[in-house]
């Protein structure tokens, strides 16, 4: 009898906590919640479209759970085919051969940074100089290159620049004092010049509008998650819009917890700068001439052999959708 008994109370526990488990995890995951994966190349101010959809929960509206990782420090994120959502520039997209479907910025929001103040900058300045630049093929150089020939400055003639260094070595050697100049995006320039140890005396947007910063995935990962990548999408384009209508304190306090390192008055610095140069873009949507521009530049600088037809690397249907449901809903 005792052994019934202690069988049958068995059998209650079991089922209590099975039911209590269900319940919790009914709380936990909504209907129709959906679980996303995003990486990011590196931790960028480019990237504060998605830390503001983050942080004011336009995700969470989206019925999404999104991830960030970082993908240079997250092991899954070494078959970014299978990931999930990359956001990174467009030539590391064409590289790994995914498709581009949403934009973050419409400029590149590099800069150019000197050893000492300069309280007037000409691109003139540049000349017999040495530049630490990016990667040959990155839209960080291959921007810098076309302000050059813009200014009538000859790259690698006139005006010397150090490609040859991995990223992780190039702020280095500058502070070890190599190079007068140094190419760099935030939150790195403006750690270097809070340190005195550069200082910011252009940006590359002169270069004019190119999609420098997108959102990708592989073409498989598209097909299969067509609508996870319209939420997050249409939560993006929410926050471009929330951005472009609010000053840089509030946006620096919405974006504060994505950067622990920056003090609220030096963020607000970093976005006012970053706001006047026009950086984020106002839709997700790329527009296929900016893309031709892009093209244009890197072919320039030899870093592209033939153009890349639009429609083999952008999927504008996804920005499409987002931004049709968003006026939609709207107009309700």
């Amino acid at each position: 009898m005792r052994t019934k008994l202690l069988y049958i109370s068995g059998c209650l526990a079991t089922l209590l906590i099975a039911g209590l488990a269900f319940y919790f995890f009914q709380q936990r995951e909504p209907a129709g919640q959906i679980h996303l994966r995003v990486y990011e190349s590196g931790h960028e101010m480019a990237n504060l479209p998605h830390y503001i959809a983050a942080s004011l929960g336009y995700f969470s509206d989206e019925n999404l759970a999104v991830s960030l990782f970082n993908a240079k420090d997250d092991p899954a994120a070494e078959d970014l085919q299978k990931a999930g959502v990359v956001i990174l520039p467009p030539e590391k997209a064409w590289e790994k051969k995914m498709h581009a479907f949403a934009q973050m910025t419409h400029f590149e929001p590099g800069f150019l940074l000197a050893r000492e103040p300069m309280s007037s900058f000409a691109w003139s300045s540049l000349k017999a100089k040495i530049v630490i630049g990016g990667d040959p093929d990155s839209t960080l150089e291959t921007t810098f290159e076309a302000i050059l020939k813009k200014e009538g400055l000859r790259p690698q003639t006139d005006v010397t620049i150090v490609q040859n260094l991995p990223a992780k070595l190039r702020l280095g050697a500058f502070l070890a004092g190599s190079g007068n100049f140094i190419l760099l995006r935030d939150p790195q320039a403006q750690q270097l010049q809070l340190a005195e140890q550069g200082y910011v005396v252009a940006s590359l947007t002169p270069a004019g509008n190119v999609p420098a910063q997108i959102c990708a995935a592989s073409p498989g990962f598209i097909s299969r998650n067509s609508e996870a990548l319209v939420r997050y999408t249409r939560a993006i384009a929410r926050a471009q819009s929330w951005i472009a209508a609010q000053n840089p304190r509030d946006i620096a306090v919405a974006a504060a917890s994505f950067y622990p390192y920056l003090d609220l008055d030096t963020l607000t610095a970093v976005i006012e700068r970053h706001k006047e140069n026009d950086l984020w873009a106002k839709t997700p949507a790329i527009d296929p001439k900016q893309f031709a521009a892009l093209q244009e530049i890197m072919f320039k600088a030899g870093e592209l052999a033939k153009p890349i037809p639009f429609a083999r690397v952008v999927r504008p249907e996804i920005a499409a959708e987002a931004l049709k449901s968003l006026a939609s809903t709207k107009n309700q």
